[in-house]
């Protein structure tokens, strides 16, 4: 428990100085493109948003039959009048629907349009930490990329699955045990804030894990070994998307940037200046030896 405390903190405290090392070392126009890119999501979002309401609307309506009622008697004047008002229900509800989809998968849109970027600037770090230099191969960086796609695609699902199981639970318990709600809905929210940052921190850590030539199950298991720093690292990005309105467009702006240079400031103090290789490493060198033996 300790270790995951010092862990937490460090990937907090490194997550906050990627925004000064971003400035300091001339790295400050990796900005520039995930704000291109939020503008870019915003637009499609609400053309793409608008023709689902309108769809659905029409479909909705259609099957309910809401269309005004000719005449002008009195009743066929409520009933016209409520028929209008339950469109406009029907078009807010499908809206909020929309929203929270768009809420919910920001994250890993963001994850794959940005995955070019996001290594850049993991490697840009690691340049300025190390002096370590990466030749430029695009069949190699065609793989990182296609590597942190598939990767948003898997912590998807598992996040999502997750998160559905803590809250199905938190149903089930407090439906048993209603005075538990008090305690158990808090702590499902907690829950689900660390699945979040955990997942979005495994996300900017693979990326230096990836360059240093660890297989995904190997990145896996040194994440696991250190969740700590992820939760810590991804816990900006969460508060940020938790802000009302704003949050969706406001947190890949700073995140992606302040995250994947965090991420690599992490790994950088907790492996390279403390002599310690990856834990997965070692154990494979014990094995090895252990089988020699």
């Amino acid at each position: 428990m300790k270790k995951f405390f010092q862990d937490f903190g460090l990937g907090v405290s490194t997550t906050f100085q990627g925004f000064g090392f971003a400035f300091n070392n001339k790295m400050g126009h990796f900005f520039l493109y995930p704000l291109i890119m939020t503008i870019a999501i915003a637009i499609a979002a609400y053309h793409g948003m608008d023709a689902a309401v309108e769809w659905a609307n029409a479909k909705i309506l259609g099957w309910l039959d809401l269309t005004p009622i000719p005449g002008d008697s009195i009743w066929d004047m409520v009933i016209s009048f409520l028929k209008s008002i339950a469109e406009y229900v029907i078009r807010f509800l499908i809206w909020i629907i929309c929203v929270y989809t768009l809420h919910k998968t920001i994250k890993y849109i963001v994850l794959i349009l940005m995955s070019p970027v996001m290594a850049l600037i993991s490697e840009q770090t690691e340049k300025v930490l190390t002096g370590n230099t990466y030749a430029f191969n695009f069949g190699q960086f065609a793989k990182d990329v296609w590597r942190g796609i598939l990767l948003a695609c898997r912590n998807f699902v598992v996040e999502m699955s997750l998160i559905l199981l803590i809250w199905l639970a938190n149903l089930a318990l407090s439906s048993i045990f209603p005075p538990l709600t008090i305690i158990l809905t808090p702590a499902a929210w907690l829950l689900s804030l660390a699945v979040g940052s955990y997942f979005w921190g495994f996300a900017t850590m693979d990326y230096t894990n990836e360059r240093r030539r660890l297989k995904l199950r190997d990145s896996v298991r040194f994440i696991r070994a250190n969740k700590g720093l992820a939760i810590g690292n991804g816990l900006m990005f969460t508060l940020l998307l938790s802000i009302p309105l704003i949050g969706t467009y406001v947190g890949p702006i700073f995140a992606i940037v302040m995250c994947t240079v965090g991420a690599t400031l992490a790994i950088h103090k907790r492996v390279d200046l403390q002599k310690r290789d990856y834990i997965l490493v070692k154990e494979s060198d014990k094995k090895s030896g252990a089988i020699s033996e």
